[in-house]
């Protein structure tokens, strides 16, 4: 009888520190999949989440206007003006921080570049694109400048 009580609490000793290291590598797994996951989210280019809120702040300001952008030299002031976007969302840089590219056709037919950040207010000339979808891209120097010549034309600084 003893000895069975021996063997059971052996069984239950040795069943917990299965389980504990079951536990113990659950948690090694998922710390090295998230700590990672993480850290690429903390290195977003600058401006990223800015652009994001001007996208959203034009895409309530087109529902409300049926499907009209603001006049594009007067984009920050009717998007601050109607509650759209609060007025510390584009930072005074002296230069602007945003172009608004004038779409080539109102029609949601693809996604078509609507702003990007200022290249000369990143390190490298990168930057990072909003389009009418509200995805937004980054595009390294060597995107930027090819980008940049497609849509200069129709690009204008938001002030």
């Amino acid at each position: 009888m003893e000895g069975q009580q021996n063997e059971s609490a052996v069984s239950r000793r040795q069943h917990v520190v299965r389980v504990c290291i079951g536990v113990a590598v659950i948690a090694a797994v998922v710390g090295v999949v998230l700590i990672p996951a993480r850290s690429s989210n903390d290195h977003a280019p600058p401006g990223q989440a800015a652009l994001t809120r001007i996208l959203v702040a034009l895409s309530h300001y087109t529902a409300a206007n049926e499907g009209r952008y603001p006049p594009p030299d007067q984009i920050a002031q009717h998007l601050i003006a109607n509650g759209h976007l609060s007025p510390d969302a584009l930072p005074n840089t002296g230069s602007p921080a945003y172009f608004f590219v004038t779409p080539q056709n109102t029609e949601f037919r693809q996604a078509q570049p609507l702003l990007y950040t200022n290249p000369g207010l990143s390190k490298d000339g990168s930057i990072s694109v909003g389009y009418n979808d509200h995805h937004v891209e980054w595009l390294s120097p060597i995107q930027s400048r090819a980008f940049l010549t497609s849509v200069a034309p129709r690009a204008i600084p938001i002030k």
